[in-house]
C-alpha cells in the first residue's frame, strides 16, 4: 500500500502549506481539501473513489474544481461519506448557486461524484478496499477511517480531540501498519483547541497512551501560523512512534 500525503496542513499558506488530502495507491482519496495542487489531469482521472470524513471546507473544497476538471471524462467516482456529510455538500456546495451539482450531472445515472452514504460505525467496500468508519470527537460530526487491502491497514483520524472508540478499534487490528493522527494548536491555545475540538500536544500525549499498537504515528493538521511552536512541543513528548508528517511525501507499507 502506498499513501501519498498531498496535503497535511491545518490551513493553506503560499506554496508549502496545503489543506488535507491523502491518496492511497493513486486510486483512493481520503478527503479533498488539498488534492488538486499536487495532481496532473491524467493522475486525477485515475482516482476511482473518495472518502469524506466531515463537512469542514479544508476537507471538501477541492470537490468543486475536481468535478469541473473531469466532467464527462470518466465514469462516476464513488464518493463515500456519512449521510449528513454528503447532504451538506449537496446543500451548501453543489447547490447550483455556489457550484453545479456534480452529484447529479451529467446524468443522474452517471454523475461525476456518485454519493454513497453510510452510517458512522459501518464497514463497507470500495474499489477493492475494506473501510471502517468510526465516529470521533470534533466540533461537527466527523469520521476516522481504517482503510485495508488484503494484508495491510492504515488509520486516518480525521479532525478530532480526545476520543476513545477509534483507539479501541485500532488496538484489536492485527493488520494495522500506520496511524495518521491530527494535532492542531500549541498548548498555550488549549482553550481554542478545546472549543474547536482539535488536539494540542498536551491532549495528544494523553491519547497516545490509549494506543497500544507499536506502529508509526504520523502527525498532521498543524496550523501553519503556529507550526514551529507545535513541533517544538511535540518533540518533548516521550514516544518513539511519533513522526511529523511531511507534505508531498509518500509512505509505503
Amino acid at each position: 500500500m502506498k499513501i501519498s500525503l498531498l496535503g497535511i496542513d491545518g490551513g493553506e499558506l503560499g506554496k508549502e502549506n496545503h489543506a488535507i488530502s491523502f491518496l492511497v495507491d493513486d486510486v483512493l482519496a481520503i478527503d479533498a481539501g488539498g488534492l488538486l495542487h499536487a495532481m496532473k489531469l491524467k493522475n486525477l482521472l485515475k482516482i476511482d473513489s473518495v472518502l469524506i470524513s466531515h463537512t469542514h471546507i479544508d476537507h471538501v473544497k477541492d470537490l468543486l474544481l475536481w468535478g469541473d476538471l473531469i466532467f464527462a471524462q470518466r465514469p462516476s467516482i464513488e464518493t463515500h461519506g456519512a449521510e449528513d456529510v454528503l447532504e451538506a455538500v449537496r446543500k451548501h456546495l453543489f447547490n447550483w448557486t455556489i457550484w453545479p451539482d456534480f452529484s447529479s450531472i451529467p446524468t443522474k445515472d452517471n454523475p461525476v461524484f456518485k454519493f454513497i452514504p453510510h452510517q458512522r460505525g459501518d464497514i463497507f467496500e470500495t474499489i477493492g478496499y475494506n473501510v471502517q468508519s468510526i465516529e470521533v470527537n470534533h466540533s461537527v460530526p466527523s469520521s476516522a477511517f481504517i482503510v485495508a487491502d488484503k494484508k495491510d491497514a492504515i488509520l486516518y483520524s480525521s479532525d478530532t480531540t480526545t476520543t476513545d472508540d477509534v483507539w479501541q478499534v485500532a488496538n484489536i487490528r492485527d493488520d494495522l501498519r500506520v496511524i495518521f493522527m491530527e494535532v492542531s494548536f500549541p498548548n498555550r491555545m488549549q482553550s481554542v483547541a478545546d472549543a474547536s475540538k482539535h488536539y494540542s500536544p498536551k491532549t495528544l500525549s494523553e491519547d497516545l497512551k490509549k494506543i497500544k499498537k507499536d506502529v508509526p504515528i504520523y502527525l498532521y493538521h498543524i496550523k501553519p501560523s503556529v507550526y514551529d511552536e507545535v513541533v517544538a512541543e511535540i518533540k518533548e513528548i516521550q514516544d518513539d512512534r511519533i513522526q511529523i508528517a511531511e507534505g508531498k511525501s509518500t509512505i509505503k507499507i
